[in-house]
């Protein structure tokens, strides 16, 4: 299923444009996966007083690029993923994925499109097969299991593509 989550108010009310982002939990069986868009700490918050632990989700698309304005603590803790993922392009003038958040990030597993490449994601709703692009390196997250990898078959179910741009590292959804 997919459930829109934000933003809980009109766009235009945020005083930065991003917060008025579209917040998407895509879930198949025990699996879930949550795209933040270029949320940021307002709309973080805002998440995390109405849906709680709702937020919860094995992958988490890190919002505005992984940008020090989002990924703020609480919103991590109330979502808990297995892995984090940052959609950033290669050499990115902005720095994404900042220092502030790879630093909240230490205990999570991330994976960044400007270093790995491609990230293609598919699930059989028990759990995630990630493949990265850059070296075809697959592991498995269990759903459900916060950070538990594992080896398996391939599973077969919903498939999310995160790409590349170019023939270098980008930074865009597919």
């Amino acid at each position: 299923s997919l459930r829109i989550l934000g933003p809980l108010r009109p766009a235009k009310t945020y005083d930065d444009v991003n917060d008025g982002s579209l917040v998407a939990q895509v879930e198949l069986g025990a699996a879930r996966v949550l795209f933040t868009g270029d949320a940021e700490a307002e709309s973080e918050a805002e998440l995390v007083e109405h849906y709680g632990d709702g937020l919860r989700s094995d992958i988490l698309m890190l919002g505005h690029h992984g940008s020090r304005s989002s990924t703020q603590p609480k919103f991590l803790q109330s979502v808990e993923p297995a892995l984090a993922i940052a959609s950033c392009g290669h050499h990115n003038r902005f720095g994404f994925v900042h220092s502030e958040v790879q630093s909240r990030l230490q205990n999570y597993r991330l994976l960044r499109t400007d270093r790995d490449g491609a990230v293609t994601l598919s699930t059989d709703g028990t759990r995630w097969r990630v493949q990265r692009g850059l070296d075809n390196a697959v592991e498995y997250v269990r759903a459900g299991a916060r950070g538990r990898r594992f080896e398996g078959p391939s599973p077969q179910g919903l498939a999310v593509g995160l790409a590349r741009s170019g023939s270098r590292p980008g930074g865009c959804l597919e």
